[in-house]
């Protein structure tokens, strides 16, 4: 009979255990959700930036003398491309918490510390 109360006993605090752990994974797994909606959101902008970037270029008269550091414009723009759509989401896998905290720093240089626009990104 004392081995049935120890195994009781046992089991309860098993399936206490089991259900924490369940509710971890899903605040966890919820958190993750968010950051990979507003990653998304963050890749949309970029690439109409990049966009907006293509049409600047489109419209500006440069020729291979003018450059940015070592590279012309057009040049400088299909690395910037490039890195956008290839590294980002590699780093976006790889490391998404810092990946969140770098944009969460780049924003809060573009936007300033208590501009609507930082409001706005932090709802």
């Amino acid at each position: 009979e004392e081995d049935k109360e120890k195994g009781k006993m046992k089991s309860r605090i098993h399936r206490v255990r089991k259900k924490q752990y369940l509710q971890d994974l899903e605040t966890e797994n919820n958190a993750l959700k968010e950051m990979v909606e507003k990653l998304q959101k963050r890749i949309k902008l970029l690439e109409a930036q990049t966009e907006s970037t293509k049409e600047s270029i489109k419209g500006c008269k440069s020729s291979s003398t003018e450059s940015l550091g070592m590279f012309t414009v057009e040049e400088q723009f299909k690395r910037s491309e490039k890195f956008l759509l290839e590294s980002v989401p590699k780093m976006i896998k790889e490391t998404p918490t810092q990946v969140s905290y770098t944009l969460m720093s780049q924003a809060k240089e573009a936007i300033g510390l208590f501009g609507r626009e930082r409001i706005a990104f932090l709802k």
